[in-house]
């Protein structure tokens, strides 16, 4: 297990196909909705011209989010999502798989 994030915690990350369920059109029309409310994006003028803010919401007990730094792109590809299926909020740990790392405060999720 690896330390990751703002708040430290445990990741154990398995690299997988991204689960059928978790409906990447509905990902899609809300990552260009926040976009367009410029809840998440990138900015010269912000954040050092980072990428800035991910998004993520809960599945099945678990929950999905976009990896670190993916706001800035102009739309949502598949492989910036991971599954996080299982989590420990009092361990401060995360079982991830999919394509993409959680975002670096997948924690704030969970």
């Amino acid at each position: 297990m690896e330390v990751e994030g703002i708040t430290q915690y445990r990741l154990d990350y398995r690299p997988g196909a991204l689960p059928a369920f978790v409906g990447q059109a509905r990902w899609r029309h809300r990552f260009k909705f926040c976009r367009k409310q410029v809840l998440i994006g990138q900015d010269p003028a912000c954040c050092g011209g980072y990428p800035y803010s991910e998004i993520g919401r809960r599945v099945d007990g678990g929950f999905t989010v976009t990896r670190t730094q993916s706001g800035g792109q102009p739309d949502l590809k598949p492989d910036v999502l991971a599954r996080v299926p299982t989590f420990d909020t009092l361990g401060y740990s995360l079982l991830a798989g999919a394509p993409s790392r959680p975002s670096l405060k997948a924690m704030a999720h969970a």
